[in-house]
């Protein structure tokens, strides 16, 4: 059952239904992995269900995950995203915020095309 504050309710809901997600960041010399839980989805939605999305708007993805996830180095080291068999490149994050509360973490990422995804 959820209860407590605002946060504490949407750490719950990534963890009971979000899918499990690998952070790895790297610099060069070391490799940091977390694992967690999360929600990803495309970043570009269409309005009219005939009109099919470009390539484009099929390349990028909003990933969501809970605020206690480390994401300061993100964008200043290379970052990728597991999920679901599926590589992604961090190109940005942030924090939405109610009233001074980091309720989740989002990024913006771009798929890798490659080994793994085709």
């Amino acid at each position: 059952m959820l209860g407590g504050t605002p946060k504490r309710k949407v750490s719950e809901i990534l963890e009971k239904y979000g899918e499990s997600v690998e952070i790895i960041t790297e610099d060069g010399f070391s490799k940091d992995y977390q694992y967690t839980k999360g929600f990803i989805d495309p970043l570009y939605h269409s309005n009219n269900p005939y009109k099919p999305l470009t390539d484009y708007q099929k390349e990028f993805f909003r990933l969501v995950i809970p605020p206690n996830v480390f994401t300061r180095w993100f964008c200043m080291k290379r970052t990728t995203v597991i999920c679901n068999g599926e590589k992604y490149e961090v190109k940005k994050t942030n924090e939405y915020k109610v009233k001074n509360e980091i309720l989740y973490k989002w990024a913006v990422l771009r798929l890798l095309k490659g080994e793994n995804n085709g």
